[in-house]
């Protein structure tokens, strides 16, 4: 199971798709509890035992349009404000240019993430939210999809509507079993990967 760090907006969609793929396969040992601790921001392990920076609940209301629960997969949902986002990242090229494009800085934005596993069905689940306010749907998906593409990794786009959704959707090129689709409304963008299944169905309780 690979261990991975967030790191950074664009970088986020590989982070995503490779902790799904590699969940999927996940060995049903139960990962151990660690003792609770007195810092409500410490870092986090979504389910599965993929840990995240330093995150906490900065954005409840961004948070709650992503679902709690989806086909039996319970996610643990987090977010932070573009300042805290950018402190926890490691600010990449890729980043940058995607938030100069869009012309906001980090005060302007906020970020909601859940992850949630299901051993037992060999099935994982990421959901991403990003909020712009002022960008609009097309301007993120246009100035997303042209950050991400700095990355070593293609993507081959089409649009397609999901669980009555306008998306663009691709999949993993390293696990076709692994889908990833984008989609844009109002000023949030949000970004889902997992198994078609459950992915489709996380679409489908998004605003």
């Amino acid at each position: 199971m690979n261990r991975m760090r967030m790191a950074g907006l664009a970088g986020l969609l590989t982070v995503l798709v490779a902790a799904c793929s590699s969940n999927a396969g996940a060995s049903a040992t139960p990962t151990p509890t660690p003792e609770p601790t007195a810092t409500p921001a410490a870092s986090a392990t979504a389910s599965g035992g993929i840990p995240f920076p330093s995150i906490g609940n900065s954005d409840t209301a961004l948070e709650s349009l992503l679902p709690d629960a989806v086909d039996g997969i319970t996610l643990q949902k987090y977010s932070m404000k573009g300042n805290e986002f950018m402190g926890s990242a490691q600010a990449d090229p890729q980043t940058q240019a995607f938030l100069n494009a869009l012309g906001v800085s980090p005060s302007d934005i906020s970020v909601a993430f859940g992850f949630g596993v299901d051993i037992a069905n060999q099935s994982a689940l990421g959901v991403f939210a990003f909020k712009a306010p002022g960008a609009g749907a097309d301007r993120l998906l246009t100035v997303f999809k042209t950050a991400a593409a700095q990355g070593d990794t293609t993507y081959d786009w089409q649009s397609a509507t999901v669980s009555g959704k306008s998306v663009q959707e691709a999949s993993e090129p390293s696990d076709p079993t692994t889908q990833i689709y984008l989609y844009p409304t109002n000023d949030v963008l949000f970004l889902v990967t997992g198994n078609a299944g459950p992915a489709a169905d996380a679409l489908s309780a998004l605003p």
